[in-house]
């Protein structure tokens, strides 16, 4: 996995297929959380979890594969995005993650934690 500068406060994550997904931090607490968005097709849009969390938690952000401003290259499949995930929370450098998903974001959170049930 190789790290590219995206702008202020974000930065891509290079996938194990060469896929550059991007991330933001909005927050630095003690607990890492990852935020999963809705879609597929939408993108991390929303700020304000990562200023409610902030006290708490350091919060991960990322735009899925084909959507806001992570490449637009497949495959886009289940397995693909959680293998995705799975680079993001490689990526925060933690073990564990806490993740906080809405919509198809927390289909693929579940989906997550089922095939990686020590993470």
């Amino acid at each position: 996995m190789t790290i590219q500068p995206a702008g202020p406060g974000s930065e891509f994550v290079t996938a194990s297929d060469g896929v550059r997904l991007w991330t933001g931090r909005h927050a630095d607490g003690p607990i890492p959380v990852i935020k999963v968005h809705g879609g597929p097709g939408s993108w991390d849009e929303s700020p304000q979890p990562g200023r409610l969390l902030s006290r708490w938690a350091t919060l991960t952000c990322w735009d899925q594969r084909g959507a806001g401003r992570s490449d637009r290259v497949g495959p886009y499949s289940l397995a693909q995005s959680v293998a995705d995930l799975d680079a993001i929370r490689t990526h925060t450098g933690h073990e564990r993650v806490v993740l906080l998903g809405h919509s198809y974001g927390a289909h693929l959170a579940l989906i997550y934690a089922l095939t990686h049930p020590t993470t």
